[in-house]
């Protein structure tokens, strides 16, 4: 190495190497969502699809209250088909969700039982007709005789529509409180907090087992329900009553 001449700057020192540039690895893509089936068949994953995407918006919160409160009256479609999807969206917040479930449906079991008791005719009466439900108002009336408390807790829990039952404890004039309200406090807060603590709990099972197998499982209610109502029928012709409604 030649030297420097006297009174020349010294060079500047060597730094470190610069490090060299790596790009990023590209990210796995996103896991494809199951198939929808064409044609009709397709139709239950398509409702689901299109229900959790509208559980995403700001107004999911009012429209499940209102519902809730509705279907505990006089509305047919039940809460669940909402609170599931809006559980299933944000699993954080379902318990937060199944409170206000539980809130708005005693409230408009509330509003069921004050039909009943007051507005029979002129409200309640044309909501049994238009549901098809006046058959079945001697068995009902009957029932409430028996285990008020009872039939009001078996509607609150099953697919059995709630809102014939809060009509008619308003028309049987049952005890109001505590009968009436512990009665669908606690049925309707067990059904809505079971759903939303399973969602909680195993939330990507449940999602992956509705996208697998919703076809099948649609089915196999559908038929459930259709072999337990000709059963009730049956069994209410060998006692010679009238057999109990359906959803």
């Amino acid at each position: 190495m030649s030297e420097l001449p006297p009174g020349a700057p010294n060079p500047p020192a060597a730094g470190p190497a610069p490090a060299a540039i790596v790009a990023p690895s590209p990210s796995p893509p996103p896991a494809a969502e199951a198939p929808i089936r064409k044609g009709p068949l397709g139709w239950p994953k398509r409702l689901l699809r299109w229900t959790l995407a509208w559980a995403e918006s700001a107004y999911a919160s009012w429209a499940l209250f209102w519902i809730s409160c509705a279907e505990a009256a006089f509305f047919p479609s039940p809460p669940d088909v909402l609170l599931i999807p809006m559980c299933l969206w944000a699993p954080k917040k379902a318990f937060r969700f199944a409170t206000n479930c539980t809130i708005a449906s005693v409230l408009g079991g509330c509003l069921g039982y004050l039909i009943g008791t007051f507005f029979w005719e002129a409200v309640g009466h044309k909501i049994f007709t238009a549901l098809g439900y006046m058959k079945y108002f001697d068995w009902l009336q009957g029932k409430y005789n028996e285990h008020a408390f009872l039939w009001v807790a078996i509607a609150g829990l099953t697919p059995i529509p709630y809102k014939v039952f809060t009509i008619m404890a308003g028309v049987c004039s049952i005890n109001f409180f505590p009968v009436f309200i512990v009665a669908s406090v606690l049925s309707r807060g067990a059904r809505f907090f079971a759903e939303a603590t399973l969602i909680y709990f195993q939330r990507d099972r449940v999602k992956w087992l509705l996208e697998k197998y919703l076809e099948w499982f649609m089915t196999a209610l559908f038929l459930a329900g259709l072999g337990g109502y000709l059963a009730l029928q049956q069994v209410s012709k060998w006692l010679g009553a009238a057999p109990p409604p359906v959803p």
